[in-house]
């Protein structure tokens, strides 16, 4: 009896304790049942079990859609993203600014596009530890475009604001298709397409037109005091460095482009910078830390002055078909628009222009703001 009652007691001792922590890992589960994920960043082979899509642990990529809608977004593998022929394709680069995201892709969707077979392409970057940003995935949840089909597809692993826009567009040799790269942080004009399509039907067979740009007002590249101010008799011209606030390059250029550029990459071949140029100074500046590799402008500009190839600008007014609101990044801090009447005032909202209207030679402007050359070469 006293063996046996020394044991019982040694029980009774424990079963309070044994229920506290029962209690305890019950509160836990039931927590993390009920509360949302607050992870900001999903691991390189993190398994979202929590949410309709998730990873495949064997390619790292999403492979089922958040959402059930036909106007919604589809994750998709890298080499089983649609490929079909379209009129349009339009490639959104994004990596942690949801929000801005959602407002690009809502201003996408308001825009006009006639009867144009559009696809929309969202494409999101890794940290260089390989992570995806959650916030950012979630937010694509709720999005949808109704004006064509629309594709999400997150990077196999870090390649930076280079990779973003020289990795994401690879047109065939006898492509038709326009494409347009956006930065995150834009909104677009309802009339943009209009314009492009114009733009490029206009010019498709000028060598010396490498792309067009969304972007209306630009600093003075010489200096980078503000700004271009182009005769409004100008409809539009032709400027030696390109606007990124949505730039749409032209088919046979880029693939050239990315030809040489691999050559340069691979051959560890050394680009001088463009002199009398502020980008040339901008980079120098990033370069003390280590954020050099940001600019790929800087190769773009040394190959299209050595080609003598222009990007065309829109002048209508000083406004723009793309708007730039300067969310915090890796070339904006502290910048950033918060007053949305700032986008009525500087982007296209009516635009009667027909094709007639732009010039068949568009003046050559320098990175000074001068006129150098009336008529552009052919």
């Amino acid at each position: 009896m006293i063996t046996l009652s020394r044991r019982f007691r040694h029980v009774v001792y424990a079963l309070p304790v044994c229920m506290l922590l029962w209690i305890f890992i019950s509160l836990l589960a039931l927590e993390s049942a009920h509360k949302p994920i607050e992870t900001k960043w999903f691991p390189l082979m993190y398994m979202n079990i929590n949410r309709s899509g998730m990873y495949d642990s064997v390619n790292d990529n999403f492979i089922h859609s958040f959402n059930k809608d036909s106007a919604s977004c589809r994750f998709t593998a890298i080499a089983d993203r649609d490929k079909k022929p379209v009129d349009l394709r339009l490639i959104v680069i994004t990596y942690a600014r949801p929000k801005s995201l959602v407002r690009l892709i809502k201003s996408l969707d308001r825009a006009l596009y006639g009867q144009s077979n559009v696809m929309l392409e969202v494409w999101i970057d890794r940290s260089k530890t390989h992570d995806v940003h959650a916030e950012t995935l979630y937010a694509l949840q709720n999005v949808s475009f109704h004006q064509g089909r629309c594709n999400v597809i997150v990077h196999p692993f870090h390649v930076g604001i280079r990779g973003q826009w020289l990795s994401t567009w690879n047109p065939e040799p006898d492509s038709s298709e326009i494409a347009v790269i956006l930065e995150d942080d834009l909104t677009v004009s309802p009339h943009f397409y209009t314009y492009l399509k114009m733009a490029h039907s206009k010019y498709q067979h000028r060598r010396d037109i490498y792309g067009f740009t969304l972007q209306g007002a630009s600093v003075r590249h010489s200096d980078g005091s503000c700004c271009l101010n182009v005769p409004q008799e100008n409809k539009v011209f032709l400027y030696p460095t390109l606007g990124t606030s949505g730039f749409s390059p032209k088919r046979d250029h880029w693939i050239k482009f990315q030809e040489w550029l691999k050559y340069v990459l691979v051959g560890d071949v050394h680009i001088p910078l463009i002199d009398d140029h502020v980008s040339s100074l901008w980079y120098k500046e990033l370069s003390k830390t280590g954020k050099e590799d940001s600019m790929w402008e800087m190769e773009y500009l040394f190959y299209a002055t050595s080609m003598k190839q222009y990007t065309l600008y829109p002048n209508f007014d000083q406004l723009g078909f793309a708007f730039n609101w300067f969310e915090d990044g890796l070339h904006s801090k502290g910048e950033s628009i918060t007053d949305v009447n700032e986008e009525r005032k500087k982007i296209v909202l009516r635009f009667n222009v027909t094709i007639n209207d732009l010039p068949d030679s568009p003046v050559i402007v320098d990175n000074n703001g001068d006129i150098v050359l009336v008529e552009g070469a052919l």
